[in-house]
């Protein structure tokens, strides 16, 4: 016969919430056999200590690269009120979403991943995701 324990009433336990970090994959995964489909959204950043201005990328908001601007941007007030909404990212902070990406086999400059906006990736890597050129080999 199995024997009866007491439990604790849940609502008189003290509850505390632990942080968790959930990778790109695990969040976005509906289905295990499912092709998972990631977006890219851009935005004008200070970069490099507030210093200049640059277009990052992101992958469902991880950042993993990033263009210079042409001379003149500072005139442009768009840009301008745009990066001074946001943070300042430096070259490690690209770096570390980058590599995360790099671990996780999501990095759309080096794996195949489903992007759904190919339109707002890097000129340079538009043409394998529009199915021009294989970059891959």
């Amino acid at each position: 016969m199995a024997e009866s324990v007491d439990a604790p009433d849940l609502k008189s336990v003290d509850l505390k919430v632990v942080g968790v970090q959930v990778s790109l994959l695990a969040l976005y995964k509906e289905k295990k056999d499912a092709m998972l489909s990631y977006t890219v959204s851009t935005k004008y950043c200070w970069f490099n200590e507030g210093n200049t201005i640059v277009k990052i990328f992101f992958l469902n908001d991880v950042p993993f690269t990033f263009d210079d601007l042409n001379e003149g941007y500072l005139y442009d007030k768009d840009i301008v009120e745009q990066a001074d909404e946001g943070p300042v990212y430096s070259g490690e902070d690209i770096y570390k979403g980058s590599n995360y990406l790099i671990q996780e086999m999501c990095h759309p400059c080096f794996d195949p991943v489903e992007i759904l906006n190919p339109e707002n990736l890097p000129e340079d890597i538009q043409s394998f995701y529009n199915g021009e050129e294989d970059l891959l080999g």
